[in-house]
């Protein structure tokens, strides 16, 4: 069986994304990796992270967290 509908399916001339056009998931990727503190130390960095108010909330209070057992002795 042959198919008479000429067009369907396959690839399209001029249809998709052009060449070398970024997808949303990585034009995101590349603005969230702009904002990241730059800093040798691994631990500066989660300081200037922590305290960058342009960064997301959840993510400040993780680096805080992290850095939680360097900065105070543990109860108990």
């Amino acid at each position: 069986m042959s198919n008479t509908h000429k067009g369907w399916g396959g690839a399209r001339k001029g249809a998709g994304r052009k060449q070398g056009t970024k997808n949303p998931r990585t034009i995101a990727a590349n603005e969230a990796a702009r904002l990241l503190p730059h800093a040798d130390d691994p631990k500066q960095w989660l300081l200037v992270l922590m305290r960058d108010p342009r960064q997301d909330l959840r993510l400040r209070l993780e680096a805080a967290g992290i850095l939680m057992p360097y900065f105070h002795a543990r109860r108990g």
